[in-house]
């Protein structure tokens, strides 16, 4: 699978008319999951993320705010690479 990078994913976002907040917050979330499995984001896979929500809710307890928005920034990651990589 090829690698996605922050540069991309950043453009991508501003081309879609993200806010600057939105770009930074979705890219921190990115960071704190493939920091989490120690891994880079584009080789996790379905039952990875799977494993960080657990995390987030059970362990983190963080709020449902937190939560939606780390939701948001994986679905977007996963769409863009299955687009950039035509999967």
């Amino acid at each position: 699978m090829q690698k996605y990078t922050r540069k991309e994913m950043r453009e991508i976002m501003e081309v879609r008319g993200f806010s600057e907040r939105t770009i930074t917050v979705y890219i921190n979330h990115i960071i704190n999951l493939a920091g989490f499995f120690n891994k880079a984001p584009h080789t996790l896979q379905p039952e990875h993320i799977h494993q960080y929500q657990v995390f987030l809710v059970q362990q983190k307890q963080v709020s449902w705010t937190f939560f939606n928005q780390a939701v948001c920034a994986m679905r977007f990651f996963l769409t863009m690479l299955q687009v950039k990589t035509g999967l």
